[in-house]
């Protein structure tokens, strides 16, 4: 059985979807989708809530009753075939175009913004989340501090390394400007939702340090032609705000590298920024649109949930960025004019 299409849900239906079928209380959509050859393709959920849910699936019976399952809320389908070679890409277009619009969404992966319950919420209470977002750095917590014996021996060597980098300790100096601006209450929050790598390996260019949120990588710091880069993610929508829609070229006015590069788990709102020579990294971490772009990306993936990295997390270079053993690495270098790498891993 069909239904009207819902105001709210009109941006659904541009995108080529059929009007809602109601499902309330089915355990099974097997007969509305009866061949077997025409189950493939992108799909989307409403929830009693007004939520919705975008997916892709080669088999749409199969998967809902695989959401069934899960959830009880379910009120209605629609379905359209796409190709499986193009559903991925379909997938992520769709749902950063229904959240841009102000569709509520219960998918996780491929957004923005996150809302409802989160495991941040138990160390950082929702208040401070929303007035760190604002108004930056919360006092660090040095009783909340983890620590993971094993895991520190693991990675002492690469500290050892690093500080034998002519490099080494401009990379702590920029990672110590770095972490009180962006993130919320590092002490209590390191290990379990940011990560440190220290000299990871298998790139095509000498990585120094990486900073790590759910999925994805921050901030990676590298060598170039003797010179130390910083490759930042965050959000766009600030500068958009600020610039309104020329913001790419009052970016790069201000001297520095943009890409248009997006990570899977970070949404539509991001882009990636570079700044060469530690004087112009730190100018760059100066700029209030830039605290205000990093705050939002990396409070909404750490709502979205642990770092993925966590076992690749360095304490003795966590160490230093507090404070205690930057003073021991020495340096050399200068910077010049910024260009995108010839290449960087995920990590």
């Amino acid at each position: 059985m069909s239904v009207e299409r819902p105001g709210s849900d009109e941006q659904i239906f541009d995108l080529g979807f059929p009007p809602w079928t109601v499902v309330t209380g089915r355990p099974s959509v097997a007969d509305l989708y009866f061949s077997k050859r025409q189950r493939s393709g992108i799909y989307v959920l409403g929830f009693a809530n007004g939520e919705r849910y975008v997916g892709l699936t080669t088999d749409v019976v199969r998967r809902f009753a695989q959401h069934r399952r899960r959830h009880n809320d379910i009120r209605f389908i629609t379905f359209q075939r796409v190709a499986q070679a193009k559903q991925a890409t379909t997938e992520r277009t769709f749902i950063r175009q229904l959240e841009a619009g102000g569709v509520p969404l219960r998918n996780r992966a491929e957004m923005s913004v996150i809302t409802g319950e989160h495991d941040l919420d138990e160390v950082v209470a929702p208040s401070e989340q929303a007035r760190w977002l604002e108004r930056g750095p919360i006092e660090l917590d040095a009783s909340g501090r983890v620590e993971d014996a094993d895991l520190r021996r693991r990675y002492r060597g690469q500290m050892i390394r690093l500080g034998n980098e002519p490099l080494g300790a401009a990379a702590v100096r920029v990672l110590s400007r770095y972490v009180p601006l962006a993130l919320p209450a590092p002490r209590s929050t390191e290990l379990s939702f940011w990560s440190l790598s220290c000299m990871p390996s298998g790139t095509r260019v000498k990585m120094l340090a990486r900073l790590n949120l759910n999925m994805q990588e921050v901030l990676g710091l590298f060598e170039q032609d003797n010179v130390l880069v910083a490759a930042l993610q965050l959000a766009s929508s600030p500068f958009a705000e600020q610039y309104g829609s020329r913001w790419q070229s009052e970016v790069k006015a201000l001297g520095f590298g943009l890409e248009d590069f997006q990570y899977k788990a970070a949404g539509h709102d991001q882009f990636r920024l570079y700044a060469e020579g530690e004087p112009d990294i730190l100018r760059l971490l100066d700029l209030q649109v830039v605290n205000r772009a990093v705050r939002l990306l990396n409070l909404n993936l750490m709502r979205k949930g642990p770092s993925y990295w966590s076992r690749n997390h360095c304490f003795a270079l966590a160490d230093a960025v507090y404070g205690d053993a930057s003073d021991k690495l020495a340096t050399r270098g200068s910077g010049h004019s910024p260009r995108p790498p010839a290449g960087t891993a995920d990590r």
